[in-house]
């Protein structure tokens, strides 16, 4: 973990996250390292090319592949 309480290596921007949030979410961040990496690697790709509309859509896809994962999350948690 970084000192914002993000995974290092991830250059997350905006909110930081409180010591109590970065201790709650540190608990589930098993293998995080490759997620980091993969993370790191399309970017540096899409970087390399100069592609902006690459840039745009990998963006897009994250939210929604993030958006999804909470829906999923929640809906876990409510047929529980």
């Amino acid at each position: 973990m970084s000192e914002t309480g993000q995974p290092a290596g991830l250059a997350i921007e905006g909110r930081v996250l409180t010591a109590e949030e970065a201790d709650l979410l540190m608990q589930y961040f098993d293998g995080i390292d490759y997620m980091v990496d993969t993370m790191n690697t399309i970017s540096a790709n899409i970087a390399e090319t100069k592609d902006e509309r690459s840039a745009d859509i990998w963006v897009q896809w994250c939210l929604n592949a993030a958006l999804k994962d909470y829906d999923n999350i929640m809906e876990e948690i409510k047929n529980e």
